[in-house]
């Protein structure tokens, strides 16, 4: 006689078999891929976003003041010689007072102006500029800088420097004359594969320096 089939305990049961997993890795490399495309664009824009802001940088750097500027600057270098003439002004009447008083064995008491301790230098260099704030490669182009309170016979230095930050040939010195103006003449030189270059120049003299605006040289 069968047995009768006794009911199974579904917790004893055995467990269903799984999926197989599905295969992954196509779909993962694809997704990498694509960051590494999406990374790749990415810096290229960071790159020329770079290179133009410092394009940028280097214009606002290098552009020319304007007539106004120019203008204004003047005024500031011939007020600060009238105040040079002035003070000078004092102190030679300082002197002369001195030496009457001296002299006379009396006279006005002398001034402190006068009196011991070292003279102010009241020479200047001011207003150093070129001709032009651009040149084409070979032009000749004049730097000149305005001098005040110095003795004919001393020497202004110019010292022309690229931008770079690399001196352009020997410092020039230039003998003060009659005038209240020092200058020479300069050949531009060829630009290197930029297509341009920039300079300026320092005129000193007795320990008073000018420097120059910048000068953009540009192939022919």
């Amino acid at each position: 006689m069968a047995r009768p089939v006794e009911p199974q305990d579904p917790a004893q049961a055995p467990a269903a078999p799984k999926p197989p997993p599905v295969d992954l890795l196509p779909e993962l490399q694809a997704k990498i891929e694509l960051a590494t495309r999406t990374l790749a664009i990415l810096e290229r824009r960071i790159a020329a976003w770079e290179s133009e802001l410092a394009e940028v940088k280097t214009q606002l750097r290098d552009q020319p003041p304007t007539p106004e500027q120019t203008e204004a600057s003047r005024v500031a270098d011939l007020e600060a010689r009238l105040a040079r003439l002035e003070r000078r002004q004092l102190r030679q009447q300082a002197r002369d007072q001195a030496q009457a008083a001296l002299a006379g064995g009396g006279g006005p008491a002398i001034p402190a102006i006068a009196q011991g301790g070292e003279a102010e230098d009241s020479r200047a260099v001011v207003f150093a500029r070129w001709s032009s704030t651009e040149a084409q490669a070979g032009e000749i182009v004049k730097l000149s800088a305005m001098v005040d309170g110095f003795v004919a016979g001393e020497e202004i230095s110019f010292h022309i420097v690229a931008l770079d930050g690399s001196t352009v040939g020997e410092p020039v010195k230039i003998k003060v004359g009659e005038k209240d103006t020092v200058d020479f003449k300069w050949k531009a030189p060829a630009p290197g594969p930029r297509g341009s270059a920039d300079f300026y120049f320092e005129a000193s003299g007795g320990g008073h320096v000018a420097r120059s605006p910048v000068l953009t040289v540009v192939k022919v």
